[in-house]
């Protein structure tokens, strides 16, 4: 796909049939791969897998509530094949589930089947999204106090002073800078890291694809992290910070990284450039599917993270086969479940105890 040149008919066809390619994809994906079904084996039955990833996904495509997703869901029941709406608190109560994390990362594994001799290249990054929550926090305010019997002498008086910020969550991802999908993603709360995430989605990516390249920011450069790309057979390309030193110390990728550019950049900077889809991704995604969570719970917060990356890897996939001439249908003929790594998950908080 020519980013230089564009056929506007073609780019107004795929972006005006949006929504049909999504429930399309969605319907035909759903009816393939067998997933995992949700019943604990206690009590009535519960619905469909298929039926609540449809019902999630529609949720976070209308960036909208559990409570006012209904009435959607309701206009499209007989185009989705329900033949019964659950209720909303049956939609949050699955969003939070730990189990929906797996399925997720089992479709979004078969969605990349037919870009998985394309992609080469990838590019990391990581972006945060707002939540309803607040946290506090105590800061040390310095406040001068006048003594009454000595007019002019002061005193310095600490206080703690009570405040509040948003908390947020943060989606990990690695997209292909082909195809512009998401590889891989990981949900964490705001405070992980970028590299902490990294050898997780190394190993998601190199279990479907062969790796090339790797580009990522200053936030992934560390000579573990060249190592890990070194080991898949690709070629690293962090951007180093000012005092970063060829000293290999162990890392013979690192050492040829920063020799590649001190001493030519400018094919340094060809490579790394392409870096920049990975933002234009994260626009994509707020822009399409909003730039906060609704969950009230952290299980949900994430998982509704990955259902983002799900939704738009449906839109995006629509339009890369509609560009490229590929024939999807043919990619999913043969799903098998078994032995399967996910290509995402989440990581939640750990709690202390006692």
């Amino acid at each position: 796909m020519s980013t230089t040149k564009r056929n506007w008919f073609e780019y107004n066809k795929a972006k005006t049939c949006r929504f049909q390619i999504f429930i399309s994809l969605l319907l035909l994906i759903l009816d393939t791969v067998p997933l995992p079904s949700l019943y604990k084996g206690k009590g009535r039955k519960p619905y469909s897998t298929r039926n609540i990833v449809i019902c999630l996904c529609f949720k976070i495509y209308y960036k909208t509530s559990y409570r006012d997703i209904i009435g959607e869901l309701n206009n499209h029941k007989k185009e989705l094949g329900l033949k019964k709406v659950p209720h909303f608190n049956t939609l949050r109560k699955y969003m939070v589930d730990p189990r929906m994390t797996v399925i997720l990362g089992i479709l979004l594994l078969f969605l990349l089947q037919p870009i998985a001799a394309l992609e080469t290249t990838f590019a990391s990054d990581a972006t945060g999204f707002g939540t309803s929550r607040k946290s506090e926090y105590f800061s040390v305010v310095t406040k001068s106090q006048t003594k009454k019997d000595a007019g002019t002498k002061k005193e310095k008086k600490k206080l703690l002073q009570k405040k509040k910020k948003k908390d947020f969550v943060k989606l990990h991802v690695t997209i292909g800078t082909v195809t512009q999908m998401v590889v891989c993603a990981v949900s964490t709360i705001g405070k992980k890291h970028e590299s902490t995430q990294f050898e997780t989605m190394v190993s998601m990516v190199a279990t479907v694809f062969s790796i090339k390249e790797w580009l990522g920011d200053a936030g992934y450069l560390s000579r573990k992290a060249c190592n890990l790309v070194s080991k898949q057979h690709g070629i690293p390309y962090f951007w180093p910070k000012s005092n970063s030193t060829s000293k290999s110390r162990g890392s013979y990728a690192w050492s040829d990284m920063m020799i590649m550019f001190k001493k030519n950049l400018e094919f340094f900077k060809k490579h790394y450039h392409q870096r920049s889809k990975v933002e234009s991704v994260f626009s994509v995604i707020k822009n399409y599917f909003g730039n906060t969570v609704f969950s009230r719970k952290i299980e949900g917060q994430l998982n509704e993270l990955l259902v983002k990356v799900l939704d738009y890897n449906l839109c995006r996939l629509g339009e890369v086969a509609f560009y490229m001439k590929i024939d999807i249908d043919s990619y999913f003929l043969c799903c098998e479940i078994e032995e399967v790594t996910p290509m995402s998950t989440c990581v939640l908080p750990q709690t202390s105890h006692g």
